[in-house]
């Protein structure tokens, strides 16, 4: 895949990623409504960010977009046929807050300008840095994703979210 080092994710295929036994996710039962936690009040569990990783890129992109936004504005209000002038900056603002890379226990989502990519961890055969030092994930079909804003050293953090530990490097000589 590249140089640098790569780390082979083996992943139980039979199993599933969070639930818990009584077929409720994250404590819910059949016929709850979602976040409520029974007796006790609301379940905090269901809402909670905390076990996500994101991954941005550089915020200087969006200060500059901003930037530029402002300055196209007397350029745009001298016509009304140059208010496109204005879309530019503004698809960059809306691609620098948005666009990246968000990993849980069970998914990766890649976040683009005006979509997003989930992709189950079960499918991940391989994650990598290619040669621009970017963090590239093969798929089990054999498909190469790039993942936005992340880069190849931040692998380590992108796999502790997943609760798996890190090959030995030694082990595998």
């Amino acid at each position: 895949m590249g140089t640098g080092y790569a780390v082979r994710r083996r992943l139980g295929r039979g199993g599933s990623h969070g639930g818990d036994s009584d077929g409720g996710w994250l404590g819910r039962g059949v016929g709850t409504p979602a976040g409520w936690g029974g007796l006790g009040g609301w379940n905090h569990r269901g809402v909670s960010r905390a076990d996500t990783v994101r991954f941005r890129h550089n915020q200087a992109i969006l200060v500059a977009a901003i930037v530029a936004t402002i300055g196209a504005l007397p350029v745009a209000s001298a016509r009304w046929w140059l208010l496109w002038v204005l879309l530019v900056p503004l698809a960059v603002v809306v691609w620098a807050w948005r666009a990246g890379t968000d990993a849980d226990a069970r998914e990766l989502r890649l976040r683009a300008l005006a979509g997003q990519r989930r992709v189950p961890w079960n499918r991940v055969a391989e994650l990598a840095g290619d040669r621009k030092g970017r963090a590239v994930a093969r798929l089990d079909d054999g498909e190469v994703v790039v993942l936005p804003a992340v880069r190849a050293t931040e692998l380590p953090r992108l796999i502790a979210v997943t609760g798996q530990e890190l090959p030995d490097a030694e082990a595998d000589r």
